[in-house]
């Protein structure tokens, strides 16, 4: 999508390089800035011709210009929609280092081998850091879907 529409701007910009001194020299030919051969009648019809020719010319610009416009738009939105797709990526990102920030803390707790901690004498003290784990993993799913941040 970026390429074509990178070829399309560059499209634009050569016919406008184009339609532009084209159309200024027309634009002398009515205006009278540039004398024809004569004051032959078919001189006179040259001119009403040309000045046709100026008019489209500058329907043309005018289009060339809103074409422009709308390449322009359309590379905006397509690069919001990147935007939007990285800060979504970027969020999924940040809900997983958080996921696993509390069990970090926790393992990292128990793993720095204190004498005097009353879980560290339970029978069941190894099942509950699990259960300590597991139950503050759940409750921050539970957060973030109802937050809808995943």
């Amino acid at each position: 999508m970026r390429r074509r529409l990178a070829d399309l701007r560059e499209d634009v910009l050569v016919i406008r390089r184009t339609l532009a001194p084209t159309r200024d020299a027309v634009r002398r030919l009515v205006d009278g800035r540039v004398e024809l051969a004569g004051d032959d009648p078919f001189d006179r019809h040259l001119q009403l011709y040309f000045g046709d020719a100026h008019e489209k010319l500058l329907r043309a610009t005018e289009s060339l210009d809103v074409a422009r416009d709308l390449i322009s738009s359309a590379r905006d939105y397509h690069q919001s929609k990147i935007a939007q797709e990285q800060n979504d990526v970027v969020k999924k990102l940040a809900v997983t280092a958080s996921l696993l920030l509390v069990p970090t803390f926790i393992v990292g707790n128990y793993g720095q081998n204190f004498e005097h901690m009353p879980e560290l004498g339970w029978k069941l003290g190894y099942v509950f850091s699990w259960a300590l784990i597991a139950l503050t993993t759940v409750l921050q799913l539970a957060f973030f879907r109802w937050r809808r941040w995943i």
